[in-house]
């Protein structure tokens, strides 16, 4: 007889648990024997259950699962007992993991992980999640990492429904909620959170370890579903391959995970080099490199497919799975051929803001899943060419209409509108507003200023600031160094104190340095800017050409009130990239 949950899930039955706790205080030993206990507190049966009645209300049918740090497969196997034993769905609608994957590190859990069940990755750190496409992922981390772990699956995971057990203190934890922010989940409480908080659990009467830890189980969705095609709100490649070109130096706890990937990028990159030596365009090499590569794995495939049957049933090998997990090794190779031939367009990415980085990546990252050759690389870098302009002047009306606030504008010398405090209330700009410039000072509230994360991995990340003010300010040279002055800082060259002054400077035509703007940040999320009268002159009269506002060079003079001569200089000022000199640009010979 079986029992049953108060919330309607029928359990499995009593006997059943007997055994897997009887063999889970076994494996506990085995794990501390191999010094592998990385305070690792078993999944309940509770928490398994709020997951699954939580699977159940989105009617997930026969969905992939992704365990992360599986353990023995406590969770991939007890929700499948859950669904297939469910008297309340029938049997084409029973919740159920059709394909199993599991990441873990341990080796005796290893060997207790269920036949049905694929590692698709050992160590966690060493794994990229963007090419892990499931439909479900779940991931309990052990609680003294849970915010590396839950940072990096929240940004890397491509799945619609990622479900985690946090300690309760990670409502507190700021690298987090950034990461949220970075995903825009999908809200589950209609626009107010992205997140929902599924139950609150402890270990007092945990059937497998006791502790005193508490707990949430938590579920993101990330998407939705609509016939095998996930529709994400942000797509996790975009978010790994923008955090690629930003150069962020990595934590020191990471620093041997951070040269371990760059000892193989630079392998490969080494090869090519040799190739290039010999004359070869980089294009050619790289395709060369990827044929071979992908030739000895489907080799190995080959080799696996071709076993005889028996000997398969013998070894218990299920094909299917190995076919599965190989394709998705397949999968992953093509999006490092893409990574590395999209390195080459840095100094057309250099001048891209984060956000129109995002949406030009969201196309080129479309392809990464199709075969690396000739026709398709061209096919990406001949759009590229053609829309880099439009992105580029695009990102500079967003990154000024971010800084529109009303303290921060003038109108034109010909506007005489005038705007009351009633019509900039809740946050909210004009309808109507138009034809005005920002002054050389700027007070923006709320974009984010002094990161309020005092751990050491808090502050170093981003040198003290929050990520939004990193962004702005790296935005702002960006536009700045495509208006034409040659700024060679960011935020990352300064430390950041609550309202100290950072200077960020640009070198003239006499090699001069001189002071492109000023950036006090503040704790209450704010940001004080000064644009040096140059700089302000370019933003300006360029903002208003693209909004239509500034037809020529002496229309600028006069509503913005500059020189003849700075007016001449700023307008079509803003970078434009032509297919004759893209080649070049880009480093290709060929």
């Amino acid at each position: 007889m079986g029992i049953h949950h108060p919330h309607g899930v029928r359990c499995i039955p009593f006997f059943v648990f007997q055994i897997r706790r009887y063999a889970m205080s076994s494996l506990l030993e085995q794990v501390k024997l191999f010094n592998e206990d990385y305070e690792w507190y078993p999944t309940t049966n509770e928490q398994i259950d709020a997951v699954y009645l939580k699977l159940k209300q989105l009617k997930e049918k026969r969905y992939s699962l992704l365990d992360i740090g599986a353990g023995n497969g406590k969770v991939l196997s007890r929700l499948t007992d859950l669904g297939s034993m469910d008297p309340s769905v029938d049997g084409y609608n029973k919740v159920i993991p059709a394909k199993k994957y599991a990441i873990e590190k341990s080796k005796p859990l290893i060997d207790a992980l269920p036949e049905d069940v694929f590692l698709v990755g050992c160590d966690f750190y060493e794994q990229t999640l963007i090419d892990k496409k499931v439909n479900v992922i779940f991931s309990n981390p052990p609680y003294s990492q849970f915010s590396e772990w839950a940072v990096k699956i929240i940004k890397e995971a491509r799945a619609s429904h990622l479900f985690m057990v946090l300690p309760k203190r990670w409502v507190f934890d700021q690298s987090i909620h950034e990461a949220l922010g970075i995903r825009k989940p999908f809200s589950t409480k209609k626009g107010k959170l992205g997140y929902e908080i599924l139950g609150s659990f402890d270990y007092h009467n945990a059937e497998d370890r006791k502790a005193r830890a508490k707990v949430d189980v938590i579920y993101i969705s990330l998407g939705h579903d609509y016939y095998g095609s996930m529709d994400m709100e942000t797509d996790p490649f975009n978010v790994w391959f923008n955090e690629s070109f930003s150069g962020l130096s990595a934590p020191k706890s990471k620093i041997a995970e951070y040269e371990r990937k760059q000892a193989e990028r630079d392998s490969m990159s080494s090869k090519i080099k040799d190739q290039l030596v010999k004359g070869d365009d980089l294009v050619q090499v790289l395709v060369s490199l990827y044929e071979s590569e992908m030739s000895h794995l489907f080799q190995n495939y080959k080799s696996v497919s071709e076993l005889d049957a028996d000997i398969l049933r013998t070894l218990d090998v299920n094909i299917e799975s190995i076919k599965e997990a190989l394709k998705q090794r397949i999968e992953s190779m093509k999006d490092r051929y893409w990574r590395e031939l999209f390195d080459k367009l840095d100094k057309i990415t250099s001048k891209l803001t984060h956000d129109s980085r995002k949406v030009v990546l969201d196309t080129l990252t479309c392809n990464t899943s199709v075969d690396f050759n000739h026709g398709n690389i061209y096919a990406v870098l001949s759009w590229v060419f053609k829309n880099a302009n439009k992105y580029f002047d695009s990102q500079l009306v967003d990154t000024y209409e971010r800084m529109i606030e009303k303290a921060n504008i003038v109108p034109y010398k010909s506007n005489q509108r005038v705007f009351a405090d009633f019509d900039w209330r809740y946050n909210r700009k004009p309808d109507d507003l138009t034809h005005f410039k920002l002054d050389y000072r700027i007070v923006l509230e709320r974009v984010g200023g002094i990161c309020n994360d005092s751990s050491r991995y808090g502050q170093e990340r981003f040198n003290g600031l929050s990520q939004g003010a990193a962004n702005l300010i790296d935005d702002l040279c960006t536009i700045a160094s495509n208006l034409g002055f040659v700024v060679f800082e960011n935020h990352k060259s300064f430390f950041w104190n609550a309202g100290n002054k950072n200077a960020i400077r640009y070198r003239d035509a006499q090699g001069i340095w001189n002071d492109l703007l000023e950036v006090r940040a503040f704790k209450n999320g704010n940001l004080h800017l000064r644009l040096s009268s140059k700089f302000a002159a370019k933003l300006n009269v360029e903002f208003g050409r693209l909004k239509g506002w500034l037809t020529s060079a002496s229309s600028a003079a006069s509503e913005i009130d500059i020189s003849d001569e700075d007016a001449l200089d700023s307008f079509r000022s803003n970078y434009v990239l032509t297919i004759e000199n893209a080649n070049n640009l880009i480093g290709f010979r060929g």
